[in-house]
């Protein structure tokens, strides 16, 4: 049996999805919900314990801490109370940096991948609260599409300007404030990502908005502190990490398959009396046996069929022909990679055009 490479459509609710799919009725799309989200609380990091691996929460992968001390000084990352670096309207305990003195090396950086890439409509959002500057070191954080930095929020020095892709984002003398800044980001298309960012004063205001373009889905990000000044006041802190989302519509529709066998009988691969030919995928787990979509012969070495296929607009389909002839080469797979689509909307018929098995011409 060919093992298969691709499996079936990834459905981005799948708790949705299933329940749909006992019921065999569509599931239509409704306000956004929670697809992950994280904190800092002692239900997800019991003991206030958060070291490399650790993996509170739901929808993110572990978390990687990395630290160096460098020539003589301090690096690490904790959970602790921001009340002690004069922070306030952030939950007690919080995710926390530090690395000092300046000029000693010291550098800390904490990631975390998302389970699942941003989609289009889906918002990743957080906190993020500083008091003091960073008197000559920096603090900030990254977001990650790949191995790739598309966006990189900064503090540095005197007088702890913010900037957004080296661009002022938040004037430190005038929009100075020791509260949390609840920064989104937001994939509105394809190719865009907005940002905002509330103010620092703990108000809704938004203080701060861009775009940027994208040339791949956001995929995690990071934090970091280097070489900082002296002082709990310099310690960023961050917590209350949420994707948010709106669930796609699933449901049924038919797909029509064609495919021409001329070439398969003419070569003596096809038994068009004693074989038939179906269609298998990603939608019946490729089982050869049953869920199968079936093929009539139209004559002239046409076969054409249709089946209903449930899933969510846009989901790919991976499938293959089956060559159900007894000694059939490759135990009657087609010789080729998979085939894949993408479904459409629901209740709306699609036809995928004639091909040949094995692309094999007559």
């Amino acid at each position: 049996m060919n093992s298969q490479s691709l499996i079936g459509p990834m459905v981005k609710f799948a708790a949705a999805a299933c329940v749909a799919a006992s019921f065999g009725t569509a599931v239509q799309a409704n306000e956004p919900v929670v697809i992950a989200s994280d904190n800092a609380s002692a239900t997800n990091y019991p003991g206030g314990t958060w070291s490399n691996g650790s993996n509170g929460g739901s929808g993110f992968g572990p978390w990687t801490i990395a630290s160096s001390n460098g020539t003589s000084g301090f690096a690490g990352a904790f959970i602790g109370n921001p009340a002690t670096a004069g922070i306030t309207g952030i939950a007690n305990p919080s995710f926390g940096l530090y690395a000092n003195p300046g000029g000693s090396g010291a550098t800390v950086t904490v990631s975390r991948s998302f389970n699942l890439p941003l989609g289009v409509g889906d918002s990743f959002s957080f906190q993020w609260a500083t008091n003091w500057d960073s008197d000559g070191g920096n603090k900030g954080f990254n977001i990650l599409a790949g191995g790739s930095q598309i966006v990189n929020v900064n503090q540095a020095g005197y007088p702890g300007n913010i900037t957004f892709n080296d661009a002022l984002a938040i004037d430190g003398s005038t929009g100075y404030g020791s509260a949390p800044m609840t920064w989104t980001f937001t994939r509105t298309t394809e190719t865009n990502l907005e940002v905002t960012s509330t103010a620092r004063d703990g108000s809704s205001t938004i203080a701060f908005t861009s775009n940027i373009t994208l040339s791949s889905a956001p995929t995690g990000f990071s934090f970091y502190s280097t070489g900082m000044g002296a002082g709990d006041e310099r310690q960023p802190y961050f917590n209350n990490f949420q994707i948010t989302g709106t669930p796609i519509p699933v449901g049924n529709r038919t797909v029509t398959f064609n495919v021409d066998m001329s070439a398969q009988e003419n070569l003596g691969n096809f038994n068009s009396t004693s074989g038939s030919v179906v269609v298998i995928g990603s939608f019946n787990n490729w089982s050869t046996e049953s869920g199968t979509i079936s093929l009539t012969n139209l004559g002239n070495g046409l076969y054409s069929g249709s089946g209903s296929i449930f899933g969510g607009e846009g989901s790919a389909i991976s499938y293959k022909f089956f060559n159900t002839t007894s000694g059939a080469p490759s135990g009657g797979y087609e010789q080729i990679d998979n085939r894949s689509f993408n479904l459409g909307p629901i209740d709306v018929n699609q036809t995928r055009s004639v091909v040949y098995f094995s692309n094999q011409a007559p």
